[in-house]
């Protein structure tokens, strides 16, 4: 279904989908299905725990069913209110414009930004590892759906974000 992008259609009624900033309700109402929005991990493979979202008229056979799916391959997973970016998505990419406005703006460098978030926060990978590992192009979306459904300009990308088509950010240390 183009309007979704990259997701999969489980049954002739479930769509699941990785959260583009979208809502599981814009989603369902663009697709006509039960869709269901799982949140960003930066490694699903040794994830243990994951938050979902599912359209308001989803059907408990199909929540059933996607509990069931995620659950061969995550041991904790839980539904949380249907909202913009849910969780996860929402804080990196949020945490990831921050700090290209910050180096942008010439107040730090890239490095400076890692080293702080690894040495000092105590992140296990550094902002510019995450945005590396998410993808500009899902970062970019995530924060572009996520001020439209927020009205909110603090969502609004970073220009480089915007321009830039490297996967990495081409921005000066």
């Amino acid at each position: 279904h183009p309007v979704l992008g990259r997701f999969i259609q489980v049954n002739d009624s479930l769509a699941v989908k990785i959260t583009d900033g979208r809502t599981a309700n814009q989603l369902a109402d663009l697709a006509g299905l039960d869709t269901f929005v799982i949140d960003v991990a930066l490694n699903y493979a040794n994830t243990a725990f994951l938050v979902a979202a599912h359209s308001q008229q989803a059907t408990e056979t199909n929540k059933a069913l996607f509990l069931t799916l995620l659950h061969a391959v995550i041991p904790q997973v839980e539904f949380v209110k249907d909202s913009p970016g849910l969780i996860v998505a929402r804080v990196l990419s949020s945490l990831i414009n921050e700090s290209v406005i910050m180096v942008e703006s010439g107040v730090c460098s890239r490095e400076d930004i890692d080293i702080a978030a690894v040495a000092g926060v105590n992140y296990a990978d550094g902002i510019f590892a995450w945005l590396a590992q998410l993808g500009q192009k899902n970062v970019k979306s995530t924060l572009d759906n996520m001020a439209q459904l927020l009205h909110s300009a603090r969502y609004y990308p970073h220009y480089s974000l915007l321009h830039t088509t490297r996967p990495e950010l081409a921005v000066a240390p």
